[in-house]
């Protein structure tokens, strides 16, 4: 998933950054913002209890038979199951380009628990909070522009 900010008032501060680099505070934002939405996505949902909501039975049947193979006990443990690659802390932001950051993860797993066109059931109902949920949820909490205000005075100062 992507998406692009825009930012009021850029045009003014690029007129009196001109003696700095522009550029710098640009990135200096979408570093800010990008771990705004990591913080969001990293959040583990609280635990609950009750039945998995599975797909089907063959996906119910293909998960416990891939753990028997792998002499795993058969309920998962969170973040000390062998099978985990520890998702929350997994995110991380990245430079991209000249002004742009990226929020990414290599779990492997990580599309079928939080990408918005991916998410299993399970993991819904559970509470993963999903990559275009992240990205509106801090769209709407108004700390981008927060973030683009002291980027710009700091760079004034």
């Amino acid at each position: 998933m992507s998406f692009t900010m825009r930012v009021d008032g850029l045009e003014e501060a690029q007129r009196r950054l001109s003696r700095v680099n522009f550029g710098r505070v640009l990135q200096t934002i979408a570093m800010a913002v990008g771990e705004l939405i990591r913080e969001k996505l990293a959040t583990y949902p609280p635990r609950r209890s009750g039945p998995v909501p599975w797909v089907s039975e063959r996906q119910r049947r293909f998960y416990y038979g891939m753990r028997r193979r792998a002499g795993l006990p058969l309920a998962y443990t969170r973040q000390s199951d062998p099978m985990s690659q520890r998702l929350g802390p997994s995110w991380t932001v990245a430079r991209t380009g000249s002004h742009g950051a990226v929020v990414a993860t290599r779990v492997t797993y990580a599309p079928y628990v939080q990408s918005a066109e991916r998410q299993q059931p399970m993991h819904r109902q559970t509470g993963w909070v999903t990559d275009v949920e992240a990205v509106d949820a801090v769209a709407r909490s108004g700390d981008i522009g927060r973030v683009a205000r002291e980027a710009i005075e700091n760079a004034l100062r």
